[in-house]
């Protein structure tokens, strides 16, 4: 596979999982403003942090070191600091709660969010 097929089929892998993680934020009863928030902020994180190194890497793949180094690199106010933990957290929990996060990983989410809320 060259480098722009193996990036095509990494995006393809994770357009699916946000998909499945919108569908489960809309049945949670989560109301549509807040569901394409928290999707949009792991988009971004995907996108701008996942599809840049070489090779890209796949959402479920995430673990909490990629997601400190994201919220330290990127230029956002308290408050969005805070709403984009928030779509990690649900996020973690969407891929713990789909067996597509190994629960010490879930774990070490959990331990993050503190962090990060402190």
């Amino acid at each position: 596979l060259t480098d722009e097929e193996a990036s095509q089929g990494v995006q393809a892998r994770n357009a699916k999982i946000l998909e499945a993680f919108r569908k489960a934020l809309y049945q949670s009863g989560l109301s549509p403003k807040m569901v394409e928030q928290h999707v949009g902020n792991i988009e971004l994180f995907a996108n701008r942090y996942l599809g840049a190194p070489s090779p890209p890497r796949l959402l479920r793949d995430i673990n909490p070191a990629d997601v400190s180094i994201y919220l330290e690199s990127v230029s956002m106010n308290a408050k969005m600091a805070q709403d984009t933990l928030t779509s990690f957290k649900r996020f973690a929990r969407f891929l713990y709660g789909t067996g597509r996060m190994d629960p010490s990983v879930a774990y070490d989410f959990q331990d993050l969010v503190r962090l990060f809320r402190r």
